[in-house]
């Protein structure tokens, strides 16, 4: 089907995976006390701004707003009320940032800015890898802390809140450099955060990982978002190579690899089931890093392009069609599960 008539398509095809794909990934996890209507209010507002793109008006593209306003809305009061350190207020700060950086995406929609619009992308991209990096390091260590402990050992690497902190420091400052145009100095704090990122996955890894699906594919996507951090650093910082050419080992690789994993964890935990029935689809989660070798390689054979860009849609669309299987093969477990929590108890 032909993308929308706004913005561009690679603008376009950019914010959908940033808000829509991300930000409905961000709703699902962040969201966790919230009543049914809330969340199918939410759902509409998500729903609302995806269809924002196909309807002719000049208003539209204020429709894209409900939904990130209403993410921030439930999500930042929480955390700012009960975070008693500083690193876990950034998952009230990042809804936040993503209602101002859809809002500044707007505005540059109806004033016609495109360089305001590509400057807005990027920072997307930056909130989401900010993110990735703390959420996805959280849930990647207690996952590697709870196989260890169930083996009968000791884990003893930490979450280790101050590099934590000296991360979400550096994305923002990414945010505001790219913002402001000035490439190099965030390059190199994307530059800085992937090499503590990288660090941080080092620390946490142990070789038993490598037996465990669900757990292996949780390292492999942080992998692919370090991997990422430090490419789109390199290329911004002036490197020789273009920053969209490299910026799909976050996408498809660190995003797609990490969100794909936590649903499927997630589904059987909500199911009542241990993490270990989540290993038969996670054993497809290197389709997604397939889908990002494909990716990444179409700039560098022009004439083969076309067809690595096919593959690695092919290979993006089969893991998520299997988990789109095992997401229905699950749905009684999870309500038959809801059912015997508490009532009244907020979901």
């Amino acid at each position: 089907m032909p993308p929308p008539a706004w913005p561009a398509a690679s603008l376009w095809h950019a914010h959908e995976m940033l808000l829509g794909f991300a930000g409905a990934a961000m709703a699902g996890f962040l969201v966790t006390r919230a009543r049914p209507r809330q969340i199918l209010l939410l759902a509409g507002f998500w729903l609302l701004a995806r269809l924002a793109f196909w309807i002719p008006s000049a208003a539209a593209p204020l429709l894209l707003l409900p939904f990130p306003a209403m993410l921030a809305a439930l999500v930042a009061p929480p955390f700012f009320r009960s975070s008693k350190k500083p690193a876990n207020s950034a998952f009230g700060i990042i809804p936040v940032a993503l209602f101002l950086l859809e809002t500044l995406f707007v505005l540059a929609v109806l004033e016609a800015g495109p360089s305001l619009l590509r400057s807005t992308i990027w920072s997307l991209v930056h909130l989401v890898s900010a993110l990735l990096t703390l959420m996805g390091g959280r849930l990647l260590r207690a996952a590697t802390a709870g196989l260890v402990y169930r083996g009968g050992g000791r884990f003893t690497a930490g979450i280790d809140l101050p590099r934590e902190t000296a991360t979400l420091v550096l994305f923002l400052v990414a945010i505001l450099a790219t913002l402001l145009a000035i490439p190099t100095v965030a390059g190199l704090a994307l530059l800085t955060a992937g090499l503590l990122t990288a660090l941080r996955l080092a620390r946490w890894f142990v070789p038993v990982v490598r037996k465990v699906a669900e757990v292996r594919a949780l390292h492999l996507g942080y992998g692919w978002l370090a991997l990422g951090l430090l490419l789109l650093g390199l290329a911004l910082a002036g490197a020789g190579f273009a920053a969209a050419d490299v910026v799909h080992a976050v996408t498809i690789g660190g995003l797609g690899t990490l969100a794909f994993t936590v649903v499927a964890r997630t589904t059987v935990q909500r199911a009542g089931l241990g993490f270990a029935a989540a290993a038969p689809v996670a054993r497809w989660a290197p389709l997604l890093s397939l889908a990002a070798v494909a990716r990444l390689a179409a700039p560098l054979f022009p004439e083969a392009a076309p067809a690595a860009l096919r593959l690695s849609a092919i290979l993006w669309s089969a893991a998520f069609l299997l988990l789109t299987a095992f997401l229905l093969a699950h749905r009684q477990p999870m309500l038959r599960a809801d059912r015997n929590r508490s009532p009244g108890r907020r979901s």
